[in-house]
C-alpha cells in the first residue's frame, strides 16, 4: 500500500493540543534559565553602565577644571611676567620711549586688548595703543586705579569696569617707579574675556555644550560664556545650586588669587553620550540574545521533530491507522531515533499479533463450516477494494477490512447440526441462523478498541438492508452505518459467487447484475454503483476457485 499523509483531528489530538507538552516546557526553560536572566543582566549592565559613565563625566568635568584652574593661573602669571618686565626693563620717562615699550608689548602676540601708561599723581592717560583720546581719571573712582597704586612690587589684577564691558575681561596694573621708588605711573593692559575663553577651549578637551565662569573675590564675573544666558549680575551659591538643577557642575577655588573658576556641562548631552554608550551595549547584548535564542529554537526543534512525529503516530494508531499508513519516522542516531524504531517494531507486531488473533477466529470458524472457508478473507479483500474505490480514509478502510475478517465470527455460536446442514433450514433453524449477527457482536465488542472503532457494530449490521427488510434491527437507509453498508455488498457478491452444496457458484457477469439489481433496496446505491465500477480483472483474482489453494498470509 502506498504510504499517505494521515489527518489528526481527533478529540484526542484536541485534547493533546491543549496541554503543556515538552516543547512549551522546553521554551519555558530556555526564558526562564537563560532569555531572562541575560535580559535582566543586559539591563542591570546597562543601569550601571549609566551610572559609571555618569559618575566619569562628573569626575571629568572636576579634572577639566583642575586643568583650567591650571591653565589659567600659568596664563595669568605669564601675562603678570610680561607686564612685570616690561615695567622694570623699560624706560617710561621719555614719551618716544613709552610708546616703543608699549608696541613692543602689544605685539609679543599676547591678546592685549588695549595697553594705557597713566601718570601716577594727576591719573592722566600719558599714552595708549591702540590710540585712544587723552583724558582725566577720578583716581578716587577707579578701583583698578587704586589696586595699582597700592601694589608692592606685583601687578594687581581685576575685572574691567568699563560703562561698555563689565566684567567682561581682566585688567592687569602694576607700578612704574623711579630709582627712587616713587610712584611714576601707573601701566595698564587689558585681556579680554574672549581670548581666555579660547584659550581653554583649544587647550582643554572640553565636552559638548560646556560653559565656563570665573568669579573674583567680590563675586564679580570676570569670565562668563557667550551663549548661556541666564546668570545674575553678581555671583552667588544660589547660582551654583540652579546650574546643578540641569548640568553637571565643578566648582574650583584658585586660592592663591582667591577667585572661584565654574565649569558645567549639559546634563542632557552627558547623559546621551552615556545613552549612546549604554545603546550600544544594548544592540550587542541585543544580537547576542538573539542569536541564542534563534539557536536555541533551532535545536529545540531538532531535538523534539522526531519526538513530535512519534508522538503524532501514536495518537494515529490509537484512532484506528494501521502502521502501514503512517510514514516513515525522521532517523536520527540517539536515542529518540532508537525509541522511535522500536516503536515501529512494537506497532508492526502489536498489529500483526491482533490481525492473527482475528485470522485464529476465522479459522476456528471455518473448522466448523468448510463450505464458507476462505470467505470472511475475501469478503475483506472486496471490502478493501470497495473502500478504496469509494475514497474512504485509510482508518475507515483499516476498521472495513477487520469488520470483513470477523463478520461471520458469530457463527461459532450457531449450532454445528444448523452449519453443516446441506438441505432448507426450517423457520426455526433459519431464524437461529440469524443470531449470529449477534453473536458476533457479543464476541467483538469484548475488545474496546473495536467497540470504539465501529467494527463491533458493523458485525451487527451486516445483514441489514438499504430497504429496511435486513436483520437483526430491521435498519433502513443511513441508519445503517457506513462500514455495514459496504460489507453488506462485498458478502453478497462473495456468496454469489462461491460453490454451495445446493447450488453452483455464478458467474462475475451474474453477481453484478445480481448486485445491480438490489441497488437501492437491498444495497446502498453508492456503494453498489462503486462495487460495480470496480475493474472485473481484479475482482476475478480473488474468486473461490482461483483462491483456495493460496496461504492467508498472501490473501490479506
Amino acid at each position: 500500500m502506498s504510504k499517505r499523509k494521515f489527518p489528526i483531528t481527533s478529540q484526542v489530538v484536541k485534547g493533546h493540543c491543549l496541554r503543556f507538552g515538552i516543547r512549551r516546557q522546553l521554551l519555558l526553560g530556555v526564558l526562564l534559565l537563560v532569555i531572562v536572566p541575560v535580559v535582566v543582566a543586559g539591563i542591570w549592565v546597562n543601569y550601571r553602565m549609566s551610572m559609571i559613565l555618569s559618575q566619569q563625566a562628573q569626575q571629568e568635568l572636576v579634572n577639566v577644571g583642575e586643568d583650567a584652574s591650571l591653565l589659567l593661573t600659568h596664563s595669568l602669571d605669564m601675562h603678570k611676567e610680561k607686564i612685570l618686565g616690561a615695567v622694570l626693563e623699560g624706560d617710561w620717562s621719555d614719551p618716544e620711549a613709552r610708546r616703543t615699550q608699549l608696541e613692543a608689548l602689544y605685539q609679543d602676540g599676547n591678546g592685549w586688548s588695549q595697553l594705557e601708561y597713566w601718570d601716577a599723581q594727576s591719573g592722566k592717560l600719558l599714552a595708549s595703543l591702540p590710540s585712544v583720546p587723552l583724558r582725566l581719571v577720578n583716581g578716587q573712582g577707579e578701583s583698578w586705579f587704586d589696586n595699582g597704586l597700592t601694589q608692592k612690587g606685583g601687578v594687581a589684577v581685576n575685572a574691567q569696569e568699563t560703562a561698555s564691558q563689565k566684567g567682561e575681561g581682566l585688567r592687569f596694573t602694576a607700578i612704574v617707579r623711579d630709582s627712587l621708588g616713587r610712584a611714576k605711573g601707573v601701566l595698564t593692559a587689558r585681556l579680554p574675556a574672549g581670548f581666555l575663553r579660547d584659550e581653554l577651549r583649544n587647550t582643554l578637551s572640553l565636552p559638548p555644550k560646556t560653559h565656563v565662569w570665573l568669579v573674583d573675590p567680590k563675586n564679580q564675573f570676570l569670565l562668563k560664556p557667550k551663549t548661556y544666558a541666564g546668570e545674575p549680575e553678581m555671583f552667588s551659591q544660589n547660582f551654583v545650586q540652579v546650574l546643578k538643577q540641569t548640568q553637571l557642575v565643578s566648582v574650583r577655588t584658585m586660592s592663591e588669587l582667591g577667585w572661584t573658576l565654574i565649569i558645567a556641562s549639559d546634563r542632557q548631552t552627558a547623559q546621551s553620550m552615556a545613552g549612546e554608550v549604554t545603546k550600544e551595549i544594548s544592540y550587542i547584548t541585543g544580537a547576542i540574545l538573539l542569536a541564542a535564542l534563534i539557536l536555541a529554537l533551532w535545536y529545540i526543534g531538532s531535538l523534539l521533530y522526531p519526538v513530535h512525529k512519534l508522538m503524532a503516530q501514536i495518537r494515529a494508531l490509537s484512532e484506528g491507522y494501521s502502521v502501514q499508513d503512517l510514514p516513515p519516522l525522521p532517523e536520527r542516531r540517539d536515542e529518540i531515533g532508537e525509541a522511535a524504531a522500536a516503536f515501529r517494531v512494537l506497532a508492526g507486531q502489536a498489529e500483526k499479533m491482533s490481525r492473527d488473533l482475528i485470522l485464529s477466529l476465522v479459522t476456528a470458524l471455518e473448522t466448523r463450516d468448510p463450505y464458507t472457508k476462505y470467505h470472511s478473507e475475501r469478503v475483506a479483500i472486496y471490502a478493501r477494494l470497495l473502500a478504496q474505490k469509494m475514497n474512504l480514509n485509510p482508518v475507515k478502510r483499516e476498521n472495513i477490512v477487520r469488520a470483513g475478517l470477523l463478520h461471520d465470527v458469530g457463527k461459532i455460536g450457531v449450532p454445528e447440526n444448523i452449519l453443516k446442514k446441506s438441505g432448507a433450514l426450517t423457520e426455526a433453524e433459519w431464524l437461529e441462523m440469524q443470531n449470529h449477527s449477534r453473536y458476533g457482536y457479543d464476541i467483538v465488542r469484548e475488545v474496546p478498541a473495536y467497540m470504539q472503532a465501529g467494527i463491533a457494530e458493523a458485525v451487527l449490521q451486516h445483514h441489514e438492508r438499504w430497504d429496511g427488510h435486513g436483520y437483526p434491527q430491521g435498519l433502513v437507509g443511513e441508519n445503517i452505518c457506513l462500514e455495514a453498508r459496504v460489507l453488506a455488498v462485498a458478502d453478497t457478491f462473495d456468496a454469489m459467487t462461491s460453490h454451495r452444496v445446493y447450488r453452483r457458484a455464478l458467474s462475475i457477469d451474474q453477481a453484478l447484475a445480481e448486485v445491480e439489481r438490489g441497488s437501492g433496496g437491498q444495497f446502498d446505491p453508492e456503494c453498489a454503483q462503486a462495487f460495480l465500477s470496480l475493474p472485473i480483472s481484479e475482482l476475478r483474482c480473488y474468486l473461490q476457485d482461483r483462491i483456495l489453494e493460496r496461504p492467508v498470509s498472501e490473501v490479506c
